[in-house]
C-alpha cells in the first residue's frame, strides 16, 4: 500500500494561522520604531533649523522677523493669524510668506524641512519673538524664538528655545 505523504488541509491551516500571528506581533513591533525614527528625524530638522537661526543671528544679529503682523505662528503646514498654529485647511509644507523663508534666500538652508507626517496633529512651529526685551533692536526685530514639534506617540511639544539676546 502506497501512503501520501503530503499536508493535511488542517496542518496548512494551522502554519498559516501561525505564520499570520508572526507577522502581526513584527508589524506591531515595527510601528514603535517607525514612531522613533520619525521623532528622531523631528528633532534633526529642528537641530538644523536652529543651526540656521544662528547662523542668521550671527550676520544679522536678529532672528527672522515676522514677515508680516498677522503671522501668528509660521508653521509646516501654514501660517496662522489667529491663536494656535494649526491652520485649517492646513497646507503641505511652509507658505510662501513664511518667516523662515529668508533662511533659505540667504542660503542658510536648502529648503526648509517639514515634519515626516505634516498634518494637522504632527508638523514644525516657529514663533519669533521680540515682546519684552529691552534693546531698541529687539524691541523692532526677533531677538529670540520658539522652534517646535509633537512627538510620537503621546504627541509631547518637543521645542528649542533661543536664549535671550540683545545686540
Amino acid at each position: 500500500m502506497k501512503r501520501n505523504s503530503a499536508f493535511t488541509l488542517i496542518e496548512l491551516l494551522v502554519v498559516i494561522a501561525v505564520i499570520g500571528m508572526l507577522a502581526s506581533i513584527v508589524l506591531v513591533s515595527m510601528q514603535g520604531a517607525r514612531q522613533k525614527a520619525r521623532n528622531a528625524v523631528r528633532q534633526d530638522n529642528l537641530a538644523a533649523i536652529r543651526q540656521a537661526l544662528e547662523l542668521y543671528w550671527d550676520r544679522y544679529e536678529v532672528y527672522p522677523p515676522r514677515t508680516s503682523e498677522s503671522n501668528w505662528c509660521d508653521s509646516s503646514i501654514g501660517v496662522t493669524s489667529g491663536v494656535g498654529c494649526a491652520p485649517n485647511p492646513a497646507q503641505s509644507t511652509w507658505a510662501a510668506n513664511s518667516d523662515l523663508q529668508g533662511l533659505v534666500t540667504e542660503g542658510f538652508l536648502a529648503q526648509i524641512p517639514i515634519d515626516p507626517i505634516n498634518t494637522r496633529d504632527y508638523y514644525y512651529s516657529y514663533e519669533p519673538d521680540s515682546a519684552g526685551q529691552g534693546s531698541p533692536i529687539c524691541i523692532r526685530n526677533s531677538c529670540r524664538y520658539s522652534l517646535c514639534a509633537r512627538l510620537e506617540p503621546s504627541a509631547s511639544s518637543y521645542c528649542l528655545n533661543s536664549v535671550e539676546r540683545g545686540p
